[in-house]
């Protein structure tokens, strides 16, 4: 994606370029000894602003919400066993 400010340095330096964002996802079953498995589950979205896709009110200007991200962390809490109180319609 081209972006108006990309870190070029491991300063402080930006100029406009093309970034490449990554995003994890992790499970893992692991036997704890005694007879239960735990499970564990890693989202990582660290290089991209992923609250920026969910709603459009941040410090430094707007964005447009991005439903399909909207989705994917219903989906991911879900995963987790949690849910929203309320879902918008949608």
């Amino acid at each position: 994606m081209d972006v108006p400010e990309k870190l070029i340095t491991t300063g402080y330096g930006v100029t406009p370029g093309t970034a490449t964002h990554s995003l994890t996802l992790y499970r893992k079953d692991t036997p704890d000894g005694v007879g239960n498995v735990r499970k564990a589950l890693v989202f990582g979205a660290g290089t991209v602003q992923w609250s920026w896709g969910l709603d459009g009110v941040h410090d430094r200007g707007g964005s447009t919400p991005d439903p399909r991200m909207q989705q994917a962390t219903i989906n991911l809490f879900a995963d987790m066993g949690v849910q929203p109180g309320t879902i918008r319609p949608g």
